[in-house]
Parts: C-alpha cells; structure tokens; sequence
C-alpha cells in the first residue's frame, strides 16, 4: 500500500490563492497608498499657475505642496519594484533615478552658464544626502530598535566612495581658488583638471556597481523573514516610477 504524502502548505493555501494583480488593482493600490495622495490636487495647480506667470513666491509654495505626495509615490513605486527586482535593484533605481531631475537642471544650468546654481544644487544635495537623510535614518532606526546592526564591508566600502568624491571635488577647487588671478592658459588646465576628475568619478561609479549587482551581491541583500507579495503589476510600477520623475522635471 503506497502512502500519499500530503504537503504542509497545500495549493488552497494563502500563498497560492494570490491573484497577479491587475492594472485597476495596481492603480487603486497605488491611489490608496498614502494619505499624501489627496495632495496630488496640487499638480495641475501648480502647473497652471506656472504658465500663468504667478509670482515666484505662489509658484514655489504650490510646486513645495506638490511634491510631497509625488516623493511618497515614488518611493511606493520603488519599493514595488524592488519585490520584483531585489533589494539592491530597488536601491539602485533609487539612487540613480532619483537624482535625475538634478542632474538634468545641472546640466541645461551648465550650458546656460548658471555655475552658481550648479554649485548650490550640487551642495545642498550632499548636505541633504549625508547629514539630513543619514540623520533621520538614525533617529528612526532607533525609536523601535535598541541595537542596529549593518555591514561592515558594505559601510567601509561607501565611506571610501565618499572620501574619493569629497577628495576629486576639493583639488579642482582648490586649483581654482589660488588660480583665480592667472592667466587663461590656467583655467584651461583647471578645466582639463576637472574633465578628468568627472570620467574618474564615472568609472568609479561603473566598478562600484559591478561590485554591488555582481561580485559581491550578497553584501546588499536582506534577510527577509518573510517574502512580500507585490501589489502592483510590473509595467504600472516601471509606468508609474516614469511618470512620477516626467512630472517631478517639469
């Protein structure tokens, strides 16, 4: 007589009765992720008023409300992908994506010749990243937690990243300030000086993502207790994440 084995999780399980999210089911998920969301009222307000030709004043106060939710979204959107794509993917989308709307305001103020702007957005990006950002971490990872644990390896190697580029930033810098009254042939060599330091830093970024995605992934991962589900479809994530950055542009 054969002896049926029976699973411990049969097919009527939880785990197996959960249903591919739909695109409705993805979008009232994403709808009723936040209670900020009611704040997206103020997107085409604040679009309106900008073609209007408001005062700077109403136009920043309408665009600073409408942001909030878009930020929330994006993180909502981040995280659905992350459950499809891993944590690290998740994070790396995150940090690559997410400063885009930097990047490219950096860029068109560059080629108007807004250096100013460009240093300003560059430091209260650094500022924000390294003192508010880590401070919060901080601060909240220990409300509900006594004792808070991370990698070492992975701590040492994003210390020294940040040494580096603190370290390219200072040297063209403090070219430019003793060479502030040479000739041009100087601030040619500045220039050159800086090109360099910008394709270092490039290929430093490449390597440290062979480091993180390939040789040494296992780094990055959580250890999940449980796996999460995710709520949304991948196409109305990637949408989504699209969406929230085209919006955050303009």
């Amino acid at each position: 007589m054969s002896l049926e084995r029976q699973p411990l999780i049969g097919h009527s399980g939880d785990h197996f009765n959960e249903k591919e999210p739909t695109f409705w089911s993805s979008f009232k998920v994403t709808a009723t992720s936040s209670k900020f969301n009611i704040l997206l009222a103020f997107v085409p307000i604040a679009l309106a008023v900008s073609f209007a030709n408001a005062s700077d004043t109403v136009v920043f106060a309408l665009n600073f409300i409408a942001i909030i939710p878009l930020a929330k979204l994006l993180g909502f959107a981040t995280e659905e992908l992350a459950l499809r794509c891993g944590s690290t993917w998740g994070a790396l989308l995150n940090a690559t994506f997410g400063n885009a709307v930097e990047l490219i305001l950096g860029v068109i103020a560059l080629k108007e010749g807004l250096i100013r702007v460009v240093q300003a957005s560059v430091l209260g990006s650094i500022l924000s990243n390294i003192l508010l950002v880590l401070g919060f971490c901080f601060l909240l990872g220990g409300v509900s937690r006594s004792e808070q644990s991370f990698n070492v390896t992975a701590a040492q190697t994003s210390s020294s990243l940040l040494a580096l580029t603190t370290l390219s930033l200072l040297v063209p810098a403090a070219f430019s300030v003793t060479a502030d009254e040479a000739g041009a042939e100087a601030q040619a060599g500045i220039l050159r000086l800086s090109h360099g330091t910008a394709i270092i830093l490039l290929i430093v970024y490449v390597l440290f993502l062979i480091f993180q995605l390939k040789t040494h992934a296992h780094l990055y991962e959580d250890e999940a207790d449980e796996d999460e589900i995710p709520s949304t479809t991948l196409s109305f994530s990637v949408l989504s994440y699209v969406n929230i950055e085209l919006t955050n542009y303009d």
